[in-house]
């Protein structure tokens, strides 16, 4: 194959893993510790899947699912349990990031 290009594939995961570090990169920038949880799929013992864990610099803590695409729809069993320990859920898509950064710059009096 030597002067020749591969072809990349873009997977579906792939495409997610990009929106991820975006998302990531976004709440660092304002001032967030974020955590991200690779290959999340749950647990054996029932946890959701969470993509992110973010702390703000105020110290809520943010359990965030993202989609790559618009339709997504938010999980019940996510946001039941992100509610009994004293989180917030989030489902961020392309259509719901920049929505969701404006609201939290403006719990941070950030502009």
């Amino acid at each position: 194959m030597v002067g020749q290009h591969r072809r990349r594939i873009r997977s579906p995961y792939r495409k997610g893993v990009k929106f991820e570090y975006k998302v990531r990169d976004k709440l660092a920038e304002l001032g967030f510790l974020v955590i991200r949880c690779a290959r999340s799929k749950g647990t054996k013992w029932g946890f959701p899947s969470y993509d992110l864990v973010a702390v703000s610099p105020a110290g809520k803590v943010y359990l965030i699912e993202c989609k790559a695409y618009n339709n997504a729809r938010p999980e019940k069993r996510a946001r039941e349990h992100a509610e009994k320990y004293k989180c917030e859920y989030v489902l961020i898509t392309p259509s719901t990031l920049y929505p969701f950064l404006d609201k939290i710059k403006k719990e941070l009096g950030v502009e």
